[in-house]
């Protein structure tokens, strides 16, 4: 709709207001209360001579008085009309929150204007949202990469000539998009396969009947592990290379989480091989390297971690304890101020008891921890009634002090993955 620079408003009469096609009235007197918002700075920029247009976008003249058009959503106007009628709004629960807020912005009206009847609601569909946006702002990352892998394949699209792309976006979703086709779903449940069996095969390893007894009194890796092992590593290799090569930025690759855990599950193995090609150096600084080496091979459990890359649950795991840190925090500072005091207390309970399990308080920490648990392993235990009082008392506080902060973590992780799940249908579709 143009606008008329001849138009005039009756201040003393109603304001008519077209928005997106819907007409609706308004006293001016009503409006001039609420000096702060768009339709008040209207009436004022009209009454002080200023360019009220601006505000809106159109006017068009009327046989008394102009009409003034919005093209806005007319649904949410009529909470505007309630809040210049009465100073408060209500929120409609058929309206898109976030669609609500920017109509709010747009018309300057605060949140804090909302009545006291849809407060709760509002803010738990708004908590709801948050909580979404903050779950895709943790997985930016992997977006990131399905965003760039989009650009790819609309570059392939103009550039289908190029044999080498259509093969590196193949290869990509070969092994990083488990849905993208039936071999990827194999690929998938293959490398699950040799991730598990790496794991057992590391486990079994550390059994002294399955290794090999040596001359010198030590012992050496099973040769049907080790041999397992080394077919695992292989996998893990040539899939790390694949999706490094393929992958449509290698930048944020290698800054990926994800892809750093499955660096470190290979990285251990080179470097025990790496040790053992030095086992034999004089030079003692050799020697030194070769323990380092030797120390870096708990790395390799963290290969149990690349179950998480396409588990869902998982990564909404990782990311609730990510943002129940004030609830974990909280958990960990009653449990030490637990710990500190009972321990104190049945140290000094048990202090005449000649056979006194509790030699020091710091050595208390243990069963006070273990109690508090509710686990009681019994290798430490008091003797006397007041022992016994306190190490009651120490159960019972354990018992209080996880469940405050637990049902909050729980009902997180729940509602995160709710979330999660459906941002993930949204994609797939």
């Amino acid at each position: 709709m143009p606008k008329d620079s001849d138009a005039v408003l009756d201040l003393n009469g109603n304001a008519q207001l077209n928005i997106s096609g819907v007409r609706f009235e308004l006293l001016w007197s009503s409006i001039k209360e609420f000096p702060f918002t768009r339709l008040g700075k209207v009436y004022f920029w009209y009454e002080h001579g200023d360019n009220w247009q601006e505000l809106c976008d159109g006017v068009k003249m009327g046989e008394k008085t102009a009409e003034v058009f919005f093209q806005r959503d007319p649904e949410i106007f009529k909470t505007i009309m309630c809040y210049y009628r009465n100073g408060k709004f209500h929120f409609p629960r058929t309206i898109c929150i976030e669609h609500f807020q920017r109509e709010l912005k747009y018309w300057g009206i605060s949140i804090k204007n909302m009545g006291d009847c849809c407060y709760n609601h509002f803010h738990q569909e708004n908590e709801a949202v948050e909580n979404l946006m903050k779950i895709k702002e943790a997985f930016k990352k992997d977006l990131n990469m399905k965003k760039e892998q989009d650009e790819v394949d609309l570059l392939l699209e103009v550039e289908s000539r190029s044999k080498l792309a259509r093969l590196k976006r193949k290869m990509w979703d070969l092994f990083e998009n488990p849905h993208s086709s039936f071999m990827a779903k194999i690929v998938y449940l293959l490398s699950s396969f040799f991730v598990m069996l790496s794991t057992v095969a590391l486990c079994l390893n550390t059994i002294d009947s399955l290794r090999i007894k040596l001359d010198n009194g030590e012992t050496a890796d099973n040769a049907v592990l080790a041999g397992i092992e080394a077919g695992c590593i292989a996998w893990f290799t040539v899939e790390y290379l694949i999706r490094l090569l393929s992958a449509p930025r290698i930048v944020p690759f290698l800054k990926s989480i994800m892809n750093t855990i499955d660096l470190l599950a290979i990285l251990p193995y080179y470097f025990e091989l790496l040790s053992l090609a030095f086992d034999n150096q004089l030079d003692y600084r050799f020697v030194e390297m070769r323990r380092i080496l030797q120390i870096l091979r708990i790395l390799r459990i963290v290969r149990i971690f690349k179950m998480a890359r396409h588990s869902v649950g998982l990564q909404t795991l990782a990311y609730t304890f990510k943002q129940s840190t004030a609830e974990l925090g909280l958990l960990g500072t009653l449990l030490i101020m637990g710990m500190t005091l009972f321990s104190s207390l049945v140290y000094f309970a048990e202090e005449a008891e000649p056979n006194s399990m509790f030699k020091s308080i710091p050595e208390a920490f243990w069963w006070s921890i273990i109690t508090m648990t509710t686990v009681g392993y019994g290798d430490v235990y008091p003797v006397t009634p007041l022992g016994k009082l306190v190490g009651s008392l120490c159960c019972i506080s354990g018992i209080i002090f996880i469940a405050l902060p637990i049902p909050t973590i729980v009902s997180n992780f729940s509602q995160f993955y709710k979330d999660q799940r459906k941002s993930v249908e949204v994609r797939r579709r």
